[in-house]
């Protein structure tokens, strides 16, 4: 009798390119490219500031509030939950299954799904926890509804890099939906994991969900 193999989900993520940055654009550059920002939009891009301020600041309260690796895992996925549209990443990463999934596939892939992000990135959440922000800038990518905050972390043992914040305002809420870290994309990288790992199980969603939450369950086991 054949025992059905439970197909992998690799925790990979994108340190290896990180290590291999290239030089940064000078920040004389960037700031070139700014436009002074309208007077109708002067609020909602403070607003989109605040909203990368709040969720540094709790992404630093980590450290504060976690004595264990399980600890940080957990309040990372309630961080994640708390500042991030987790609803608007998830739809993006699954693509055209999101808009055929059922209402329980979304909100079931939604719960495994944050889970599976603080357990993957939380070792990468070290820049943001002692790293020291810098505001660059602000821009408007669409009136009132999407805003680019640019901001560069000095930290001890890296060379500084930027981070572009990209905010959403939807269904009346304020929140981060995709960090660009030096150029990384890390909502272009999730689409292209989920999207393979959705083809690897010919489509099937609930297939996805249940490889997902068993690899939450067994990533950091012994």
């Amino acid at each position: 009798m054949k025992v059905a193999v439970r197909p992998k989900i690799h925790f990979s993520d994108w340190s290896d390119r990180l290590s291999r940055r290239g030089t940064l654009i000078g920040l004389a550059s960037v700031l070139a490219l700014i436009v002074s920002p309208s007077k109708a939009n002067a609020n909602a891009e403070e607003i989109a500031v605040e909203v990368v301020k709040f969720t540094i600041n709790r992404l630093k309260d980590l450290a504060d509030h976690s004595t264990t690796e399980e600890d940080l895992i957990s309040n990372l996925e309630k961080v994640i939950k708390e500042t991030t549209d987790v609803q608007a990443i998830g739809g993006i990463a699954l693509g055209p299954a999101w808009r055929r999934a059922t209402d329980q596939q979304r909100r079931d892939f939604i719960k495994v799904y944050q889970a599976y992000l603080a357990r993957k990135y939380f070792e990468k959440f070290s820049i943001f926890i002692y790293g020291q922000f810098e505001l660059v800038s602000v821009r408007t990518v669409k009136e009132d509804t999407i805003f680019d905050v640019l901001t560069v972390n000095h930290y001890e043992r890296e060379a500084p890099f930027t981070v572009r914040w990209r905010v959403a305002k939807r269904n009346g809420k304020t929140r981060v939906y995709n960090i660009i870290l030096d150029g990384i994309n890390m909502l272009a990288i999730e689409q292209r994991i989920i999207k393979g790992e959705l083809k690897k199980r010919k489509g099937d969603l609930d297939r996805l969900i249940a490889d997902i939450d068993f690899a939450n369950e067994t990533a950091f086991s012994g």
